[in-house]
């Protein structure tokens, strides 16, 4: 089963912070209040069968503007209706949430620099072409890596798999090709325990998650237990092979499962008000609601710029995805 978690933040002509608290919709500058129409978009979007329930958050740097709830957050074996507290698997916005943000907190503390190569950080990573590939190249999904390595390399746990993808080979030159892989993301959120000396749930906790205030965002590392009271609100998503019941609590993509809940690519799971307090901190230009800043306005520049020379098509700034969001409004990772 999936359940969509929708979190769209005014981003366009990104807004000087402010220390307000959340306000109306209308004291946000949104005229009218868009909590109806958007209500009604997402009710026909549910009964049409494209998920069975959404959150979805508009809002600026300054707060939220309108909230809408609807559907269910899980069919079987019982139903139970969507919260707005309700915990989503985040999937790839552990790229941005986890792992990116994790990298920008480790370049502002000088332990990393974007134009350095890899194996600076990572030695075993280095053959077939790879020394090339520079942490900003993986940021931007430009380093060359294929998508997704074959699943059958992580069936021995995380340390083979890390074996298996040190031995890849190139898809194409580095920062030739913007190539959007798991692999890269792999890569970086190993390179985070590696400068940090810290697993890379730990890290983002403690140097993302608990100071921009997001209490209910984590990995779930296999064989620690959760509070039953975090488990619960948890919306389940579908099973695994061979399982009669959806996986709840337990993240969906098989490669993190494989590396016991906890990767660089997938893993995360937050409820929507987290999401959003890291959206609005990057509205703010990388500040914090009391103003202090979380990361300085030369790097939140460097995250939501993208080079003048890439295509619309290739858009990228670093973790995020800077294309417009197009009909759909779905991209992973998008800014």
């Amino acid at each position: 089963m999936r359940v969509a978690l929708g979190i769209i933040l005014g981003l366009v002509g990104i807004l000087p912070f402010s220390a307000q608290e959340p306000s109306a919709a209308e004291g946000l500058g949104f005229s009218p209040d868009p909590t109806e129409s958007l209500t009604r978009l997402v009710e026909g979007r549910v009964a049409e069968g494209v998920a069975p329930g959404a959150v979805v958050l508009v809002g600026r740097g300054a707060g939220i503007a309108s909230a809408v709830v609807v559907g269910d957050r899980s069919r079987q074996p019982e139903t139970h209706a969507l919260t707005r507290d309700t915990i989503f698997d985040l999937a790839s916005l552990t790229k941005v949430l986890a792992t990116t943000l994790s990298v920008m907190r480790l370049v502002e503390e000088g332990q990393v620099a974007l134009e350095d190569p890899v194996i600076k950080y990572l030695p075993e990573f280095r053959g077939k072409g790879k020394e090339a590939i520079t942490v900003e190249s993986l940021l931007r999904h430009r380093g060359g890596l294929l998508p997704d390595n074959a699943l059958a390399d992580y069936a021995e746990g995380t340390q083979r798999a890390w074996e298996r993808i040190c031995a890849l080979g190139l898809r194409a030159d580095p920062d030739t090709h913007y190539i959007y892989t798991d692999v890269g993301f792999i890569v970086l959120g190993r390179l985070v325990e590696a400068v940090s000396g810290k697993p890379l749930d730990v890290y983002a906790r403690d140097h993302v998650f608990l100071p921009l205030g997001m209490k209910d965002t984590r990995f779930v590392r296999k064989g620690i237990a959760v509070a039953s009271s975090w488990r619960d609100r948890v919306a389940p998503t579908e099973p695994a092979p061979g399982a009669a019941l959806p996986l709840q609590a337990v993240v969906h993509d098989p490669r993190a499962r494989a590396m016991d809940g906890v990767a660089g690519h997938a893993g995360l799971f937050a409820p929507a008000d987290d999401v959003a307090r890291a959206a609005m901190m990057l509205a703010r230009r990388g500040r914090l609601e009391s103003g202090e800043a979380f990361l300085s306005e030369a790097t939140w520049r460097l995250m939501v710029t993208a080079p003048e020379d890439l295509s619309d098509a290739e858009r990228r700034g670093l973790g995020w995805d800077l294309r417009p969001a197009g009909e759909s409004g779905h991209r992973p990772g998008g800014l």
